[in-house]
C-alpha cells in the first residue's frame, strides 16, 4: 500500500512540473465550461482562464458634438433581434401638459420594440426635474436591472448618478434638459435652449418696438435648462434691446396657476409693464391673467411649446410667439437609439440632437396646431386632401413606401430642374426614392426639363410625361400656366404631386411638397429690419418674376418690411434667372449706383454670387445680406459672416417625399393628411451654422 501512494505522489509532482512548463492554454472565444468533478487520483485541474472581453463598445460622438438628426422623430429601429429580452426606461414628468406628447412618443417607441423583444416603461419618479428626484430613480432603475436608462438631467447633480449607472455598464442618454458639465451619458435629444431663449429674446425686442418693460416667469432657478432660456433670453435683450427693462424673476414650479397669480401680481405691481417672458410650465396661466386684465395687445408675451392650452392663446393673440421642441421626438427617439445602439452598434453622428425650434404666431399657427376636435380629417382611402389645408408632417424626409406590391410595373416622373446647386440634394431625395421604390417594381426617373420654372418648360415636359403614359408625375408648378397642364394629366388617369414652388390658382394637383414661401420672405424682411437696425437702403435681386415661388418671397419680404422698419427703402429690384454668376454683377452694380446701400436680399438660386461681390468689396458687415438654402456655397458665406441669414426649406424631402407618396396614393390608398405639406424652415446665422452644416472636407 505505501508504495502504491508512493508511485501516485510521484505522479502528482511530474504532473504538476509538466503543467508549469507547458504551453500555456489560448483563451478560449466563448466562456468557458465548468471543469467536470475529477477523482482524487487526477493531477488538480488548472485555474479556469478569464472569460474575453466583451467587444469594444461603438465609440460614443463628441459630448458637445451638435447636430439636427434628419429622422427626428421617425427613427427606426434597427432591423435585428436582441440576443435577450431588453428593457428600456424612460423617467419623464407628467406635471404639466408638455409631457402628453413626451409621452406618447415614448409609448410610439414601446409599440415599434415590441416585435424585437424589448420592453420600454415610461417611469414618473416626481413632480421636479431635481437631481434629488431623478438621481434616486436612476439608482433604481439600476438596481431593477435595466438595460439602458433615457431620463431628463436638470442640473449638475445628476452627473454621478448617470456616470455610475454607464459604468454598471447600462447606457445612459437624456433628453429635454441635460446638464452642461460633462458626463459619460451616450446622447442628448431636446433644444438648444440658450439659442431657444436668445430668438425669444430678439423676437421680443421686435414686439416692444425695443423699449418698455418686462417680467420673467421661470420653471426652477435650480434647472440648468430654465437657466439657459432666462439667459440666452436677457442677453438677448441687453445685445438687441438694452432700453428693455426686466422688472422682476420667479419661478413658478412648472405650474400654471402658479404662473397666473405671478402674471397678476406683476401687472399689479408695474402698471407700465409691457411684456412677460416665460420659461417653462404653464404659459396659458399667465397668458389668461393678461387676457382677464383686458391687456391683450399691450402686455405681450412670449413662450415655449404647442400645448393646446398655450395654443389657444396664440390664436387669440394673448400670446405674441411660442416656440416648440418636437416634445413627440423627445419622448420617442432615445427608446429607439438606445436599442440601436444595444443591439447594432449604432451610435448618432452627433451626441446633441437638436431639435425643431418653430416659432408660432397667430399669422402662421395653422401649419403647427388645429383646435382640439377641429383638427384636419384625414381624408377617406383614394380621397384627395382639400387644396389649401396645410400641415408638417411627421415622416418629412422619411416617409416610406406602403409594404405593398403594385399590380404592375410602374413608372413614376419627377420633373425638377440643375441650374443652380439647390438642386443637387433635391436630385438626390429622388434618387433615394428611387433606390427604396425599387423593390416595389417601381422606376423613378428624374426629369430635366430645362432651366427655367416657367409653364412653357414644365407644361410642356408634362404633357409629355402623359404621352409617355408615367403612371404618375411630381413637377414644379412655377406659375399659373401650369394649371391647364396638371388638370389634364389628372383628366388622363395620372395623379400628379407639386414640389418646390406651386401656383396660388387651384387645380387637380394631388399634393405639394415645399415651404410656405409667403411667410418665408416675411422672416427674411423681419431678419433684415433687425440686422439693418430699421433704416437703410435694400435691393432685392430676385430669380424670375415671372415664377409665383419667387413672387411671393419678395412680396412677403416687402410687406415686412413696410410693417417692422417702413424707414428702409427698397432702391432696386431684377431677376438673376436663378444663376450665381448674373447675381454676383448685379450686387456689385447695385452698390455702384447705390454708396449708402445697407443689404441685399435675394430670393431665389445663386445667393452665393451676391455674397462674393460683398466680400470682394471688402463691404462684409457694412452691407447685410438674407437669403434662402443651405447649399454649401452659400453656407460658406454665412460661416464668414458675410450672409446675415439664409433660411432652409429642406430640399432633400422635396425631392425624395413627393414620389413615395404619389406611390402610396397609387397602391395603398393612402393620402397625405394635408394639400400642402410645408417643409421646415429654419433660419440659420453664422451662431448657429453648426446644427445645420458641416463644411465639406
Amino acid at each position: 500500500m505505501k508504495r502504491i501512494f508512493s508511485i501516485l505522489a510521484v505522479l502528482v509532482v511530474i504532473s504538476m512540473l509538466i503543467t508549469s512548463c507547458g504551453t500555456p492554454t489560448p483563451a478560449p472565444t466563448a466562456a468557458p465550461q465548468q471543469p467536470a468533478a475529477q477523482p482524487p487520483t487526477q493531477p488538480p485541474a488548472q485555474p479556469p482562464t478569464q472569460p474575453p472581453a466583451k467587444p469594444a463598445a461603438p465609440a460614443a460622438p463628441k459630448f458637445d458634438s451638435m447636430g439636427a438628426a434628419a429622422d427626428e422623430g421617425t427613427v427606426k429601429p434597427v432591423d435585428k433581434q436582441p440576443s435577450k429580452p431588453l428593457r428600456i426606461a424612460v423617467l419623464g414628468l407628467e406635471n404639466n401638459p408638455f409631457w402628453i406628447p413626451v409621452k406618447e412618443g415614448t409609448q410610439k417607441a414601446a409599440e415599434e420594440l415590441k416585435a424585437y423583444n424589448t420592453t420600454v416603461e415610461w417611469i414618473v419618479p416626481g413632480d421636479q426635474h431635481t437631481a434629488d428626484v431623478f438621481g434616486k430613480a436612476i439608482d433604481a432603475a439600476v438596481a431593477k436591472q435595466y438595460d439602458a436608462i433615457a431620463t431628463i438631467a436638470g442640473d449638475e447633480g445628476m452627473v454621478p448618478f448617470i456616470d455610475k449607472a454607464v459604468e454598471a455598464g447600462i447606457p445612459v442618454a437624456t433628453f429635454n434638459s441635460e446638464t452642461a458639465k460633462e458626463n459619460k451619458r451616450l446622447f442628448f435629444v431636446g433644444a438648444d435652449l440658450y439659442l431657444q431663449g436668445q430668438s425669444a429674446g430678439e423676437n421680443m425686442c421686435k414686439v416692444l418696438g425695443n423699449k418698455g418693460e418686462v417680467a420673467i416667469i421661470t420653471g426652477f432657478f435650480a434647472v440648468e435648462a430654465h437657466e439657459l432660456r432666462r439667459k440666452g433670453f436677457e442677453d438677448a435683450l441687453a445685445k438687441n434691446c438694452p432700453d428693455v427693462k426686466v422688472v422682476g424673476k420667479v419661478e413658478n414650479n412648472d405650474k400654471g396657476d402658479v404662473a397666473y397669480t405671478q402674471a397678476k401680481d406683476f401687472m399689479t405691481a408695474n402698471p407700465n409693464l409691457s411684456a412677460i417672458y416665460v420659461t417653462a410650465g404653464g404659459p396659458f396661466g399667465a397668458a389668461k391673467a393678461i387676457e382677464e386684465a383686458g391687456k391683450t395687445g399691450q402686455v405681450h408675451m412670449i413662450s415655449f411649446d404647442f400645448v393646446d392650452e398655450t395654443m389657444q392663446y396664440v390664436q387669440k393673440g394673448v400670446i405674441d410667439g411660442t416656440i416648440g421642441q418636437d416634445p413627440f421626438a423627445q419622448g420617442h427617439d432615445p427608446a429607439i437609439r438606445l436599442y440601436n445602439y444595444l443591439v447594432g452598434g449604432v451610435v448618432p453622428d452627433n451626441a446633441r440632437l437638436v431639435t425643431k425650434a418653430d416659432f408660432v404666431t397667430k399669422a402662421n399657427i395653422d401649419k403647427f396646431w388645429q383646435p382640439a376636435g377641429g383638427a384636419a380629417a384625414a381624408p377617406a382611402a383614394g380621397a384627395a386632401p382639400t387644396f389649401d389645408s396645410m400641415c408638417t408632417p411627421d415622416d418629412e424626409g422619411t416617409v416610406k413606401p406602403v409594404d405593398k406590391q403594385p399590380s404592375k410595373p410602374l413608372r413614376i416622373g419627377v420633373l425638377g430642374l440643375e441650374n443652380n446647386p439647390f438642386w443637387i440634394p433635391v436630385k438626390e431625395g429622388t434618387q433615394k426614392a428611387a433606390d427604396e421604390l425599387k423593390a416595389y417594381n417601381t422606376t423613378v426617373e428624374w426629369i430635366v426639363p430645362g432651366d427655367q420654372h416657367t409653364a412653357d418648360v414644365f407644361g410642356k415636359a408634362v404633357d409629355a410625361a402623359v404621352a409617355k403614359q408615367y403612371d404618375a408625375i411630381a413637377t414644379i408648378a412655377g406659375d399659373a400656366g401650369m394649371v391647364p397642364f396638371i388638370d389634364k394629366a389628372v383628366d388622363a388617369g395620372i395623379p400628379v404631386a407639386t414640389f418646390n414652388s406651386e401656383t396660388a390658382e387651384k387645380n387637380k394637383r394631388l399634393f405639394f411638397v415645399g415651404a410656405d414661401l409667403y411667410l418665408q420672405g416675411q422672416t427674411a424682411g423681419e431678419t433684415m429690419c433687425k440686422v439693418l437696425g430699421n433704416k437703410g437702403e435694400v435691393a432685392i435681386i430676385t430669380g424670375f418674376f415671372a415664377v409665383e415661388a419667387h413672387e411671393l418671397r419678395r412680396t412677403g419680404f416687402e410687406d415686412a418690411l413696410a410693417k417692422n422698419c417702413p424707414d428702409v427703402k427698397v432702391v432696386g429690384k431684377v431677376e438673376n434667372s436663378d444663376k450665381g454668376d448674373i447675381a454676383y454683377n448685379q450686387a456689385k452694380d447695385f452698390m455702384t449706383a447705390n454708396p449708402n446701400l445697407a443689404g441685399i436680399y435675394v430670393t431665389a438660386g445663386g445667393p452665393f454670387g451676391a455674397a462674393k461681390a460683398i466680400d470682394e468689396a471688402g463691404k462684409a458687415g457694412k452691407i447685410h445680406m438674407v437669403s434662402f438654402d443651405f447649399v454649401d456655397e452659400t453656407m460658406q458665406y454665412v460661416q464668414k459672416g458675410v450672409i446675415d441669414a439664409t433660411i432652409g426649406q429642406d430640399p432633400f424631402a422635396q425631392g425624395h417625399d413627393p414620389a413615395v407618396r404619389l406611390y402610396n396614393a397609387i397602391v395603398g390608398g393612402e393620402m397625405p393628411k394635408c394639400g400642402r405639406l410645408v417643409t421646415r424652415a429654419d433660419v440659420v446665422t453664422k451662431d448657429n451654422i453648426s446644427q445645420f452644416w458641416t463644411p465639406p472636407k
